[in-house]
């Protein structure tokens, strides 16, 4: 089960290995991390869409029942997201067993919510981050594609190659997500301006999505030449491979992939979102010693987000650290893992 629009609904339109595509209608619960409670009353928009929301859910249960009598599965691989409410509660009436799977080191309101009838909780970070309980749950990752591996000197090398990046110097990766992160990117501008100064063989690739084509202009057009902008990455592996150090947000797969690189990464979490999973993430992450925090806001006042940045360029040593520390909190078979255990549990159910 995946959300409608996504990486893992574009899969079952390409992908000749999936059979079957049925559709389930659900509803979304809106809400907004650090939003004050009068707002919240006053938001009479966001409100309405959470009550048609649920009826939208009540209706996509019976779907989803439908879909069970149809394709009488033996068992469901539920990813996450609000899709996954009418489907687990389908599965858990129809005694269908079903494997939940969360990406976040906080588990979305979806899978808190069907996770009791859960026969198996995969976790994309390790086990000590959740709440499930210990016998139900199993260390996997997160699934991603076979570009990502941990990324050695020679492989940085070959990056950097294809980029057509000069192999001596420096080279820092800044990404916000496919389609940029606005304000990241406007932050980020005043840092590197003062960076490309202060360090004569640093390179900047910086994805910032296709709202942001001026970025960088008021520059002096030699230190210009020293900072690529690019609206979307194809090939994001090569992007933070061919980097000594990744500027991104605190997204769950984002996390995934650097950690696999065994990449050294700031990370900047969108304080936003709903569930606020981006700060929860990176907070997790930055207890265990495997990354570096900014505040959107201090990047506002880019004195802070200038020293942090600079001292992990003057200091390889530290730079390891973290390279180590987030590689210890990656896992490159999880899709190989998530497909064992679906096999098991149908194993288990045929014996």
């Amino acid at each position: 089960m995946a959300e409608k629009g996504t990486k893992f609904d574009a899969l079952a339109k390409s992908s000749t290995d999936i059979d079957v595509q049925e559709r389930v209608r659900a509803g979304k619960f809106r809400r907004y991390h650090n939003e004050r409670w009068y707002k919240k009353l006053l938001d009479i928009k966001t409100f309405g869409q959470n009550v048609t929301d649920f009826f939208r859910t009540i209706a996509g249960f019976f779907d989803a029942l439908g879909v069970i009598r149809r394709t009488q599965p033996d068992v469901a691989f539920i990813k996450g997201g609000f899709v996954g409410v009418p489907m687990g509660l389908a599965c858990a009436i129809r005694c269908v067993p079903y494997i939940t799977h969360d990406s976040d080191t906080h588990p979305g309101l979806a899978n808190r919510i069907i996770g009791r009838w859960a026969r198996i909780h995969a976790v994309g970070m390790p086990e000590e981050f959740y709440a499930y309980p210990k016998a139900k749950m199993k260390f996997v990752g997160v699934p991603l594609g076979k570009e990502y591996h941990r990324v050695n000197e020679h492989d940085m090398l070959v990056y950097r190659e294809r980029l057509d990046l000069p192999k001596s110097g420096q080279v820092i990766s800044i990404t916000g997500g496919s389609l940029g992160a606005q304000r990241l990117n406007i932050g980020m501008e005043l840092v590197v301006g003062i960076l490309v100064k202060e360090h004569p063989g640093l390179h900047i690739l910086h994805q910032t999505g296709a709202s942001a084509k001026q970025l960088y202009s008021s520059l002096d057009p030699e230190l210009r030449k020293r900072i690529r902008t690019v609206d979307f990455v194809n090939d994001l592996a090569c992007f933070t491979g061919a980097a000594d150090l990744v500027v991104a947000r605190a997204g769950a797969t984002t996390i995934s992939e650097l950690a696999v690189q065994h990449k050294p990464v700031i990370l900047v979490p969108n304080a936003e979102l709903t569930g606020g999973h981006q700060l929860k993430n990176a907070k997790h992450l930055k207890r265990q010693g495997a990354v570096e925090i900014l505040d959107e806001t201090t990047l506002r006042h880019p004195t802070e987000a200038v020293e942090m940045i600079d001292s992990l360029l003057r200091n390889p040593r530290r730079r390891k650290e973290l390279s180590q520390a987030i590689g210890k909190l990656s896992s490159d078979n999880a899709a190989a893992s998530i497909a064992t255990m679906i096999v098991s549990l149908l194993q288990e159910r045929e014996a």
